[in-house]
């Protein structure tokens, strides 16, 4: 590479969004730079811009603000007034982008040991460990102990694995078009106060709604990683879930998708919905994929988030504070009680999240957000079922006396920090009402 075009890139790299220190070591961070002085992008500027742009918000765990709107004015100059809708510039390099990114790893990049992809559909940029493809079938391998296959997936779960996969890829197109567009369904607004209407009504801005990330139990299933933390999550760290070489293309091919996409449950958009009927009594929200989220996202004003710290690890944000954390133990998945109270259980277990019939256990809990200057309502259940009673119990005036009277609150207004444990049937997948079992004051709300 001349002397010029280092320069170049120097100068662009002292002029532009600048990394923190400690991603010089980071293997991800390496490859954009090699990829950034590479013949391929030397005559792609903007391009070259706009890959740094997007990997540095990623890997300092900005990803929430990789957004079509904030790179038109970012990278692109765009004033505050850019509607992205009427003006496709963003759209566009990012087509460049992804094709400049396809001819490095065909040329000079078929020996780099990582991969970059932008997904389709969205501009945060997914690092992967790069695999060798077996030229031909590999011969069979030797049988694993017992021990191993017990923790590998069948055949019949991988069927069951792609066919989930393709139902909630089904609906990413509406996922989509609610977090990234800022969009509502037409609903019939619910006159009626509710505890979802409450935290709205008194909200200063859009309350934030977060869906779970399907990929992330799916993916947990299929590779049982090690102690992945929401540091992991938060940069975008899929290492973990990478099929080594040899292994079938059908599971690297699914594995694929569950990291590169944005995928969430019917479930999350049935409390959506809910939510958003709630706004009758006042206040809007924004839906983010919790993939499109950060820390900071819950720095200020008031958030409300879906799942457990299993599909959504941003709540793992509050489970310390809590007293009904979410356990997954030899004896069960559920809630503990870290401080049981004559009559209840120090647990509320079932054998199996995928248990979608009979009784089962949800939480829900209203706690300060990270700075104490707003709330974070937690919406949270062992499966999808047990999260929507949940979810009804906050966004269903019926549920509102029991609420009040286990709180010991006169109204919704004077409602405390807290936590409940629900209990909850389901009959063919179809959540019943939630009976509150536990109930925990947390302290007073600040407003």
């Amino acid at each position: 590479m001349s002397n010029g075009i280092k320069s170049r890139i120097n100068k662009e790299l002292e002029e532009g969004h600048q990394p923190a220190e400690s991603l010089a070591a980071d293997p991800r961070w390496q490859l954009v730079l090699r990829i950034c002085q590479s013949r391929t992008f030397s005559k792609s500027a903007r391009l070259r811009e706009l890959l740094r742009h997007i990997s540095i918000n990623l890997l300092q765990g900005n990803s929430a603000e990789v957004t079509e709107f904030e790179i038109g004015r970012r990278v692109f100059g765009r004033p505050e007034s850019y509607v992205p809708s009427e003006d496709g510039v963003v759209r566009g390099a990012a087509r460049q982008l992804r094709l400049k990114i396809k001819e490095y790893f065909e040329t000079e990049g078929q020996s780099e040991t990582w991969t970059v992809d932008i997904p389709k559909g969205g501009y945060v940029p997914v690092f992967s460990p790069r695999t060798a493809e077996p030229a031909t079938d590999p011969a069979p391998a030797p049988a694993a102990p017992l021990s191993e296959q017990a923790t590998k997936p069948s055949t019949p779960f991988l069927w069951l694995m792609i066919a989930a996969v393709a139902l909630n890829v089904s609906f990413l197109g509406l996922n989509l078009w609610l977090w990234n567009r800022h969009a509502t369904v037409p609903v019939t607004p619910s006159p009626e106060p509710t505890l979802a209407g409450a935290l709205l009504k008194h909200s200063l801005r859009p309350v934030t709604v977060v869906v779970s990330d399907f990929s992330m139990p799916l993916l947990r299933v299929l590779f049982h990683p090690r102690d992945y933390t929401l540091n992991n999550y938060a940069t975008w760290d899929y290492g973990q879930f990478t099929p080594p070489p040899g292994q079938s293309p059908r599971l690297a091919s699914i594995a694929r998708i569950l990291r590169t996409h944005r995928i969430t449950r019917l479930g999350d958009l049935n409390i959506v919905l809910a939510i958003q009927r709630a706004t009758a009594s006042g206040g809007s929200i924004v839906v983010r994929h919790a993939r499109d989220i950060s820390a900071r996202g819950f720095m200020e004003g008031d958030a409300i988030l879906l799942g457990n710290d299993y599909s959504t690890p941003w709540v793992g944000l509050f489970e310390d504070h809590l007293n009904f954390p979410h356990v997954r133990i030899d004896r069960g998945i559920g809630f503990a009680n870290r401080k049981p109270r004559p009559g209840e259980q120090p647990e509320y277990l079932v054998p199996t999240a995928s248990q979608e019939q009979g009784l089962g256990y949800g939480r829900l809990a209203l706690v300060p957000n990270l700075s104490g200057k707003g709330s974070v309502l937690l919406i949270s259940g062992i499966n999808m079922v047990t999260m929507e009673s949940a979810g009804d119990v906050a966004a269903n005036p019926q549920s509102v006396p029991e609420l009040l009277k286990a709180l010991g609150a006169s109204s919704l207004e004077d409602l405390p920090y807290f936590e409940l444990i629900l209990e909850s049937g389901a009959v063919d997948n179809t959540p019943k009402r939630a009976r509150i079992l536990a109930a925990r004051i947390l302290g007073p709300r600040v407003r």
